[in-house]
This record gives structure tokens, sequence and C-alpha cells, in this order.
């Protein structure tokens, strides 16, 4: 028996169309830090998500402290995008992140872009000046292959009218959304 695996790939313009949909839903997050983490090394799109997590762990623990995970509605809320890897590409990733609870200050984008940098070498993490330019930057390779992670506090974040919250994956694709305040 011979299985043939087809992938999918989507027409430019429901690419654009998906694309401008993750755009718009960031966009109204009020994340407040932009972050392009770089590894100076060849890794896999897994072993980036991975690091990734470890790095948004650190920051929860300054943050939140370390038992963060047992405090109810704690923790940063992250959207983060694994651009592609090649052979002669780094892997890196865009990410946009918000303390609630706290305000983020150019420091606190230091000490982020310093804790990535001492382990992986390559990092620009800043305030961000205007969401929509962050949130269009962050999400430009999903159509074509970059993943989209936007999974902590962002179900919290944001409810049907109904009041029930909703995924990031359905915000996008569902105009009925409302910020929680």
């Amino acid at each position: 028996m011979i299985t043939e695996f087809i992938q999918f790939r989507p027409s430019e313009k429901d690419a654009l169309r998906r694309r401008q949909a993750w755009s718009e839903f960031l966009g109204t997050v009020n994340f407040n830090i932009y972050a392009t983490l770089t590894f100076s090394y060849a890794v896999t799109a897994d072993y980036a998500r991975r690091e990734f997590g470890c790095w948004v762990n650190k920051i929860n623990r300054r943050y939140y402290g370390s038992n963060w995970r047992k405090k109810p509605e704690s923790g940063i809320v992250w959207a983060f995008v694994v651009e592609h890897v090649s052979k002669s590409y780094l892997a890196h990733v865009h990410a946009m992140i918000r303390a609630p609870g706290h305000e983020l200050t150019a420091e606190s984008a230091k000490w982020m872009e310093d804790l990535w940098r001492l382990r992986f070498g390559i990092a620009d993490v800043g305030l961000i000046r205007s969401l929509e330019k962050a949130a269009s930057y962050t999400v430009k390779t999903v159509p074509w292959g970059g993943e989209m992670f936007a999974l902590s506090g962002i179900w919290d974040v944001w409810k049907n009218s109904e009041g029930q919250a909703i995924g990031a994956t359905d915000a996008a694709n569902n105009r009925d959304f409302a910020t929680e305040t």
C-alpha cells in the first residue's frame, strides 16, 4: 500500500487573508514589548518553541514569583511566530508580550534581551511604538509556513458576545469578540 502525503498550500489570496486576520487580532491585544529572538546556530522549530517557553518562564518568575503557575490569572500574555528554518538561515522568533498588573519599561525590555543573549547571543527586545506595525511584522510569514502560537493568556483576554473565552484561531476568524477589561 502506498500512502501519499500532500501538503496543503493555501492560495495567495487565502494566505494574505489569514495574515491579515492574525494581524488584526494581535493588534487589539495591549502588548507593549516586541522581541526578535535569534539562535546563533541551527535549531528545529520544536527546539525554538521549547527555548521560547523557558525564556517566558524566567520572565514569569521575575514578575509573578516562583509559584506563578499556581496563581489564577498569573503570567505574561504572549504571542509568537517561529519563522522558517533552513540550512542557511538562522531560526528566529518574533514575539509580542504584555504583563498584566506590571508596567513593562525600557529597562524591562533590556533585561529580557540580556536574558536571551546570555544563552543564544542574538536578541532585539524593545517597547512597542506602533501596535499595528508590530502585529503585522510578527505574522508576516504565517501564510507561507511561519508557525503562529498565541496561547498563553490570550484565552483570558478574549471573549465572544456570550462572555465565553475563545481561542486565538477562533478570534482571528470570528469578528464577534470583545476585549475583557
